[in-house]
């Protein structure tokens, strides 16, 4: 560009210097930094970022903390971006209390952690400290600080369910729930299918229980989910109080729905439940689909008599 009369700019060497990281040449990168004063372009916020996450990559984070000191000393502000990747960094060098001390920083410099920000570090803590030592670590820092965003309550729970650790969730919920932290129903899907495969049925029930007493709404495929297991544990007073429950709320209310619930029974082998659906179901008005799923099953002698009080 100089051979040309032309001058780069600031906007050019971040372009030529993010390059250079994606590619992973981040000592390529250094010199195109070291090249901007000579050529008048003064390193902005995104120039010390993409160094930033270039050296954390790399897993030299104590270079990346050098980078944001020297970016505070020449007047720029690091942003939420600069932190999320020191927690980053701290999580991938296994150093995870520091990366807990970046985000009390960040309180100190009236920054803002975002969702993402507390996803890198639950996430991060998973993958380096093990679960047992991540889950100690985790639910004593969101314990002992009231600040910490409900992302983070989220991001622990899906990982604890990832990990197969339906107590520990069960004993988070709690512990929240005193704190007046309520599940949406986005994260108690996540912990259900967990839930249904490590809990005993008293406990499953208990936790479903409380969250619909809290005013959490359970779509179809949960209650689908959850009576499928209770059905298998041969709690049948249980699936049954909700398969009425779902009838109240209104999710039988189509063929598809009917039919997966049909399935579900005749699979665990509840022909007298399944014979109440679909009387149900004719009750509705789906009488035609009704014959055409009698016709379908295949019932033995007994279950064939069993069908007269239909009228079809």
């Amino acid at each position: 560009m100089p051979r040309l009369g032309l001058r780069p700019s600031t906007a050019v060497y971040n372009a030529v210097i993010a390059a250079s990281v994606r590619a992973g040449a981040v000592d390529a990168a250094y010199l195109r930094f070291q090249q901007m004063p000579a050529d008048g372009c003064r390193p902005d916020c995104f120039t010390y970022n993409t160094l930033v996450h270039g050296v954390c990559r790399r897993g030299i984070v104590d270079e990346a903390l050098r980078l944001v000191k020297q970016m505070e000393g020449v007047g720029i502000r690091p942003n939420v971006f600069t932190y999320t990747m020191l927690v980053d960094g701290f999580c991938n060098a296994g150093r995870v209390e520091e990366a807990v001390g970046v985000l009390e920083r960040m309180k100190e410099k009236g920054v803002l952690a975002t969702e993402p920000t507390y996803r890198t570090l639950v996430h991060g803590a998973f993958r380096c400290l093990g679960k047992e030592r991540a889950y100690r670590m985790l639910s004593e820092w969101i314990e002992s600080d009231p600040t910490v965003h409900s992302s983070a309550y989220h991001t622990l729970l899906y990982c604890l369910s990832k990990n197969d650790m339906a107590r520990e969730a069960v004993q988070f919920v709690k512990k929240m729930g005193k704190r007046g932290y309520l599940l949406d129903s986005t994260t108690f899907s996540i912990v259900i299918p967990c839930a249904v495969k490590f809990l005993e049925s008293n406990d499953l029930c208990e936790l479903v229980d409380d969250f619909i007493k809290k005013g959490g709404n359970l779509g179809f495929d949960m209650y689908i989910t959850i009576i499928k297991s209770l059905l298998r544990c041969k709690d049948i007073s249980k699936a049954k109080l909700y398969l009425s429950q779902m009838v109240s709320d209104g999710l039988l209310s189509s063929v598809a729905s009917y039919n997966m619930v049909i399935d579900c029974l005749a699979k665990a082998g509840e022909v007298e439940r399944v014979l109440e659906t679909i009387k149900v179901m004719q009750e509705s008005g789906h009488v035609n689909k009704a014959v055409e799923v009698l016709n379908k099953m295949k019932m033995d002698e007994n279950v064939d008599q069993e069908l007269g009080f239909l009228v079809l």
